[in-house]
């Protein structure tokens, strides 16, 4: 196994899966699909050279290695959570949205409107009205 480029979210996604006994219920908690989380157990299985799981009709049981690398991961996943969680309340949320000329048009008359209560906008309302005043002139430029 290459230390150097293992990535977190496999270890999430193998916590997932471990504890819920399988695809469904890990699908239901990650939000990623039932063969997309298969296809990354495999892989994951194929980076450290093992069998994690025991693959049953109704589920996923853990091997001997894979009881051995829940333990480890849970430990690194409690050890993390303190950093990822200062990391995330720091993140102010983006919306991107992909609209036709004529849909964009309408949001950029009225975009003051539709987010004059968010508290996240108000607070970077400055910022967010150049963007924006930056992005209607260039439509505006665009349609005439």
């Amino acid at each position: 196994m290459d230390e150097t480029n293992f990535d977190w979210d496999d270890l999430r996604l193998f916590l997932a899966v471990a504890r819920g006994g399988g695809l469904a219920a890990a699908s239901a908690q990650t939000k990623k699909s039932a063969p997309t989380l298969g296809r990354r157990m495999l892989t994951l299985e194929r980076k450290l050279g093992c069998d994690l799981f025991h693959r049953m009709a109704r589920g996923y049981a853990l091997t001997e290695q894979g009881e051995e690398l829940m333990a480890r991961a849970g430990l690194l996943e409690s050890n993390l959570q303190p950093i990822l969680a200062a990391g995330a309340a720091n993140v102010t949320p983006v919306v991107k949205v992909s609209a036709g000329t004529w849909v964009t048009h309408h949001l950029c008359k009225n975009v003051s409107a539709l987010v004059k209560d968010d508290p996240i906008f108000r607070r970077n309302k400055a910022q967010t009205d150049g963007i924006v005043l930056h992005q209607c002139a260039l439509l505006r430029r665009k349609m005439c």
